[in-house]
């Protein structure tokens, strides 16, 4: 019995011949060798064997992920992160607050290395614990505001938001923004939501800030190409 397995191990790995094969049963159940994929390709099956494959661009995509503290008014800044290769991407601000009560969460979008300062348009609203709205929309704007009252002093009751984009590249469609999340602050938790757009095309990038020292953590993630 050792002696055959022996035998049925050595020639499986007879069938072996570069770095990252992998032996398996043919159709008829004899050793056969799958050669080793190229980078990014996955394991698959197609018609009942084992097969490499192109990995599924259904999922998410990490495009760049980002951390910073102590920054200023000026914010942290993510250039050329829009790009061709995806026309939906999603910004997840893990954390954010700012030093100083009541300082708002701005977003504005960026354009070959530069902010976009006016023709931002935009509607929403924020709820705090007590039921109480305030608007966070605007008409032909600088920027928007994502939230009011994101921090309290000493670096306490962060914010989180979600933020999908559209994209498309070289071309005058507009980019829009539909931002949801919660922020701590004045008045307690602040749950927002809000939708804009800005006459600005072939934006490429965006830049988060508030009016006093700020923290955040943010990643950006590109969606699959319909």
């Amino acid at each position: 019995m050792a002696n055959t397995r022996a035998q049925k191990t050595a020639q499986n790995l007879s069938t072996l011949t570069t770095a990252g094969d992998i032996a398996y049963a043919s159709a008829a159940g004899t050793p056969a060798r799958l050669g080793i994929g190229t980078t990014g390709q996955v394991l698959n099956v197609a018609s009942g064997l084992p097969a490499w494959a192109t990995a599924s661009a259904s999922a998410l995509t990490l495009i760049k992920r980002a951390s910073t503290s102590g920054a200023v008014s000026t914010g942290t800044t993510f250039d050329s992160v829009f790009t061709s290769t995806y026309q939906v991407y999603k910004i997840v601000i893990e954390y954010w607050t700012s030093g100083t009560r009541d300082d708002d969460a701005i977003f504005k979008w960026r354009k070959a290395a530069a902010s976009v300062t006016a023709g931002y348009y935009s509607a929403g609203n924020e709820i705090d614990i007590s039921n109480s709205g305030v608007s966070l929309g605007g008409s032909n704007s600088g920027s928007y505001t994502l939230s009011l009252s994101i921090g309290e002093a000493a670096s306490a009751d962060p914010g989180m938001f979600e933020i999908m984009v559209n994209h498309k590249s070289g071309n005058t469609v507009y980019p829009a923004m539909v931002c949801s999340g919660i922020a701590g602050g004045s008045g307690g938790i602040h749950m927002n939501q809000i939708a804009g757009w800005s006459v600005e095309s072939n934006i490429d990038g965006f830049i988060l800030s508030t009016a006093a020292n700020m923290a955040c953590s943010v990643a950006v993630y590109g969606l699959a190409k319909s």
